[in-house]
Order: C-alpha cells, then structure tokens, then sequence
C-alpha cells in the first residue's frame, strides 16, 4: 500500500522490537540509529528503490525484517493512496487469498472490488515506476484537503 496522512503516526525498527528496548525505536525524522544496524546490502537496496533505481528489490536482500507500526486507524479511502501488488499475486489460486487475508475481508471479496468500493488505484509493481506513485499520492492528498 502507498499510504498518505500516517507518516508522524509510524515508528520503526531495524528488527522485531517485542522484546526490545525502547532505544531501538525511531521516527522518521529520528532514524540514523536504526540505519546503523542495516547491512551494506539492505543499505543499498533501500537506496536503490528510494532513488528509483527499481520499484522494488527482493526481500531475501534482508538479514531479517524491517518493523514499521502504524498507530492508530488506517481509513482505506483516506489514508491509502494506491494498492501495489507484487505481480507474483497477479495469477494463481492464492492470487487474492494473501491480501484478503491481510485485510481482514471476506473471501468473496476481490482486490478489484475494494479498490472501487474504497476508491483507491490498484496498481501492479512491474507496470506503474516510483514518479508514477509519487504523482498519485500528491495528487490524492491535494484532493483530501480540499
């Protein structure tokens, strides 16, 4: 998902902070010290899709997970841009099943039928470049405000 609106409402982690310390929590204007804890490898795949080298890299690039929380609700029509699905779903018989799952919906409803219902673009990673996104988001968040 290209989300709008929530990100003073994120904290992140470089790994699982369950059972962590409150230090290794960040902002995003507070985030140097999770940075120091990425390998070279997940340093230069952030800046490869942050930069627009490629939309996205393989997540095997990761020595483990990277935690972002959301806090508080996230409204489908307001606070999502886009859905960017990875073509791996595009086909097959657990093409909707992951997502479906993600999103708490009934089985009967399709990744097609929430983006309308909801208003939201449903866009494909191997068809649509990081300015593409970009654009969206800028013009969906001008909209919200007016």
């Amino acid at each position: 998902m290209v989300l709008k609106h929530v990100r003073l409402r994120c904290s992140f982690a470089s790994r699982d902070s369950g059972a962590g310390h409150l230090k290794m929590l960040a902002s995003c204007d507070y985030y140097a010290h999770v940075l120091q804890e990425f390998s070279d490898a997940e340093l230069e795949a952030c800046m490869t899709v942050a930069c627009g080298v490629q939309n996205f890299v393989k997540s095997d690039v990761l020595a483990q997970y990277k935690e972002c929380q959301i806090h508080g609700e996230i409204h489908l029509g307001l606070d999502v841009a886009a859905f960017v699905i990875n073509p791996v779903h595009r086909n097959g018989p657990h093409a909707q099943q992951a997502w479906l799952s993600i999103m708490a919906l009934a089985d009967s409803i399709t990744l097609e039928a929430m983006s309308k219902k909801h208003s939201v673009p449903l866009l494909w990673m191997d068809e649509t470049s990081p300015s593409q996104i970009s654009e969206l988001a800028r013009i969906r968040r001008s909209i919200a405000f007016e």
